[in-house]
């Protein structure tokens, strides 16, 4: 394998999966068709490309957020309130999101999950 196949294929299968997890947030939100829109405007989008190829672990960091969005939506279907799988989902999004923290070092973030935290902690119970 090439030194620029090893470089750049993790980032291309992240891109694809981001493409994937979109289209099942979507799909969850609003619908199949608008899924498949957002899905192909996301794999077709020059902006997202060229950022995805400059920032490296930009494509990465977008991919473990979003994952975990979708984790904490698996969480809803899970059952009873303080079920033990309800807080299994809850623990794979908490990782999923420090993969998104590891992935690029963005302190400024974690304020940000704090102010979330507070303002849903009552909505989400």
């Amino acid at each position: 394998m090439s030194l620029e196949t090893a470089v750049r294929l993790p980032n291309a299968v992240a891109g694809t999966a981001i493409t994937l997890v979109l289209f099942g947030i979507a799909d969850v939100a609003v619908g199949g068709t608008v899924a498949a829109v957002v899905s192909f405007v996301w794999a077709l989008d020059i902006n997202a490309i060229a950022i995805n190829r400059i920032g490296k672990e930009d494509t990465f960091l977008l991919l473990f957020f979003l994952f975990g969005g979708v984790l904490l939506r698996a969480r809803e279907a899970a059952g009873p309130r303080r079920s033990g799988r309800r807080a299994r989902w809850y623990t794979l999004s908490g990782a999923s999101f420090g993969l998104m923290l590891a992935s690029k070092y963005m302190p400024h973030y974690f304020g940000v999950y704090a102010l979330y935290n507070a303002l849903t902690d009552r909505i989400l119970d």
